[in-house]
Order: structure tokens, then C-alpha cells, then sequence
């Protein structure tokens, strides 16, 4: 499959990441272009900056969810790291 998107295609991954829906864009995008899942997904990455750059208002919300996930998975990991602590004790 082609990796050219027509603009409805675009406008429907755009959509999908202004909402904060990253997982749904790519899956759009795998979808549309017939793309595996690791082309697709820095392919997005790189789209999500410029769409950031473009209109921070609008796509904002996409970046402050990718701050949050890794708050999460530092807390996770230092609560596992604590938990692995106390049971080597």
C-alpha cells in the first residue's frame, strides 16, 4: 500500500490527535497506509511536534498526555523498586 494519505485521511488522524487519541491515529494510520506498527508510530511522533508547533491550543492536549504516561511509569517503577527493596530485606 501507498504511504500517501488523502486529506480526509489526514483530517481523521488529526482529529484523532487533537483529541489526545494517539493509539487511535496510529491505528488510522496502519490502516490507511499499510504500515507496520514501529513506522507508523515515529511517523506520528514526528507529526504530533509539527501539528504542536502548528497549534499548540488544539494539540496540546496530545503532548500533555505523553508527560503524564511517563509520570506514571516512573512512579511504577520506583514503587516496584521499593517493593523489590523490601522483600530482598
Amino acid at each position: 500500500m501507498s504511504a500517501e494519505l488523502t486529506p480526509q485521511q489526514t483530517k481523521q488522524i488529526e482529529d484523532a490527535l487533537a483529541a489526545g487519541s494517539k493509539i487511535e491515529a496510529i491505528k488510522l494510520y496502519r490502516e490507511f497506509t499499510g504500515l507496520g506498527l514501529r513506522d507508523a508510530s515515529i511517523h506520528l511522533d514526528q507529526l504530533a511536534a509539527q501539528l504542536v508547533q502548528r497549534d499548540p491550543a488544539k494539540y496540546g492536549k496530545l503532548m500533555q498526555k505523553a508527560k503524564g504516561c511517563a509520570s506514571v511509569i516512573a512512579v511504577c517503577f520506583f514503587l516496584s523498586l521499593g517493593v523489590a527493596v523490601l522483600l530482598l530485606k
